[in-house]
């Protein structure tokens, strides 16, 4: 007789479908890797009304599912209450009466075998030790060190803000590792981070990295979709602060220049949700800005190069992996570079940030790619042998097995 398998939740802040942004694509390979071994049921907030029509795809995929449209506008409003309350703002931004009753519902019985949070947004709901007789939470990145860069490039107010939710998410990220039975981030820089906060629970504490779908993201794949040639891109959730100000910096500073030296280049901007300073980019300037698109490959496959010169970066940076992976050389500042091990940064171009020589240094380090296709080309296949050798998700799933046996799962 087959033995039934144990049951499981996950709860995660936002629809792990489709694994079209970073968190996204980490929290729908957690939520295959569970669906796989478990009983699984999923708990999660919809805040693009254009992914709802994933939901039933998904419910098919586990044994439960509970979807909670989140409008932006009224969560930020609700946030707030993290002024009176003395707590993180990203917290009661994702306070949910619906979701806090299915799980009641969910419970009701007996409590899961394990219950898996995905990002310190989902703390709360699993802070009652009767929800699972193992807790584990996925905080992907330390927050509370993001938040901390977000301040320092912030002017007053918004500074004093930011800096409140650096140092309360760090109270918070220290507490969740010790109620926790164990909690993951994304690189062990990471987890070092979190392990470094007062009061934190350091053993256990641990990481699994992100991975990459060599197979889809292959320069060999056959793809539908098309795309129109460019010299430079760039590729992530273009309403993603760090993205955003990527772009700007690099438009107003090194764009310029490069265009002087060469009138023909062309450079897209790839991926959802631009906002309105992004959009007024769009066809000037040989500047191409599509927002969401079916399928980025073809527009990796049609650049020459890849860029990152992100300015704030946490944790691994699936822009490059991807880029790499489709056999482009890519170009990547420090920041963009620092979740990643000595020999994956071997693969690419790194150009440091804040020196007061970066636009110059990312001038010549384009420049010289565009003039050297020999060059660009062999350090296109080293970054996929790369990847395809130490980046395969069953390779970076393989420490959550291990963790899972440690607790009899």
């Amino acid at each position: 007789m087959t033995e039934a398998k144990k049951r499981a939740l996950l709860l995660v802040h936002r629809i792990p479908y489709p694994p079209d942004k970073g968190d996204k694509i980490r929290s729908w390979r957690l939520f295959q890797f569970l669906a796989a071994r478990f009983d699984l049921s999923l708990g999660c907030f919809v805040d693009d009304p254009y992914d709802m029509q994933h939901c039933a795809f998904l419910r098919g995929q586990c044994e439960a599912a509970h979807f909670v449209p989140l409008n932006p506008f009224w969560a930020r409003l609700k946030s707030a209450k993290g002024f009176l309350t003395g707590e993180a703002l990203s917290l009661p931004f994702y306070q949910s009466t619906a979701m806090q009753k299915w799980l009641a519902e969910q419970v009701r019985e007996k409590p899961f075998d394990l219950a898996v949070g995905f990002s310190s947004s989902m703390a709360p709901y699993l802070q009652d030790n009767t929800i699972a007789k193992i807790r584990m939470m996925d905080l992907v990145d330390a927050d509370s060190d993001k938040w901390r860069q977000y301040a320092a490039e912030k002017s007053f107010p918004m500074r004093l803000i930011y800096q409140r939710e650096a140092n309360l998410l760090a109270k918070t990220e220290a507490a969740i590792s010790q109620w926790a039975n164990q909690s993951f981030l994304i690189t062990p820089e990471e987890a070092g981070l979190v392990q470094n906060l007062p009061q934190a629970a350091v053993d256990k504490i641990d990481y699994w990295r992100n991975g990459v779908d060599t197979d889809y993201f292959s320069p060999h794949a056959e793809f539908a979709g098309k795309a129109q040639r460019s010299d430079l891109i760039f590729t992530g959730a273009m309403d993603y602060w760090a993205n955003e100000q990527a772009v700007l910096w690099f438009v107003e500073n090194v764009w310029p220049i490069l265009r002087d030296k060469r009138p023909q280049m062309k450079f897209s901007i790839v991926g959802a949700r631009p906002g309105p300073l992004l959009q007024k980019l769009n066809d000037e300037n040989s500047i191409r800005v599509t927002g969401r698109v079916a399928d980025i490959r073809p527009w990796l496959a049609q650049a020459k190069i890849a860029i990152a010169p992100l300015r704030i970066a946490r944790g691994v940076q699936n822009k490059v992996l991807e880029a790499m992976a489709m056999g482009r050389p890519v170009i990547a500042s420090d920041d963009a570079a620092s979740g990643l091990e000595r020999e994956a940064k071997a693969c690419f171009q790194i150009v440091a940030n804040g020196n007061g020589e970066d636009v110059g240094a990312w001038v010549r380090a384009i420049d010289s790619m565009l003039n050297d296709e020999t060059k660009a080309e062999a350090l296109g296949r080293k970054g996929r042998e790369f990847v395809e050798g130490h980046y395969s998700w069953d390779a970076q799933l393989g420490r959550l097995s291990a963790a899972l046996r440690r607790f009899d799962l």
